[in-house]
C-alpha cells in the first residue's frame, strides 16, 4: 500500500477503538492507542460496494456510521463487545 488507500478515520472516546475506511469498501477496527501501526491486528467488515469516504462514532460510541462513495450508501454499524 502506498498510504493513499485509507480515506477516513475516527477514534472512539470511550471504547478504545480506531475506525478506518478504505478504497476497498471496508470498515476496519483497531485497538486504540496502538503501540505499532505496522502489522497491527484489525477486524475488517465489508458493507459497501466500492470505496468508503468517511467514518464516525456516534451515540456514545455504540455505533459507527460509514458513508459510501459510488454506492452512495450510509451504513450504521453496532459495536458489540465480546
Amino acid at each position: 500500500m502506498d498510504g493513499t488507500d485509507i480515506n477516513g478515520c475516527c477514534a472512539s472516546v470511550s471504547n478504545g477503538l480506531l475506525a478506518t475506511v478504505d478504497d476497498f469498501g471496508k470498515l476496519n477496527l483497531y485497538t486504540y492507542p496502538c503501540a505499532s501501526a505496522k502489522g497491527a491486528e484489525k477486524r475488517a467488515y465489508q458493507g459497501h460496494s466500492s470505496h468508503v469516504t468517511n467514518v464516525t462514532f456516534v451515540n456514545g460510541d455504540t455505533r459507527v456510521i460509514t458513508c459510501g462513495g459510488n454506492d452512495m450508501a450510509v451504513l450504521q454499524w453496532a459495536i458489540i463487545k465480546e
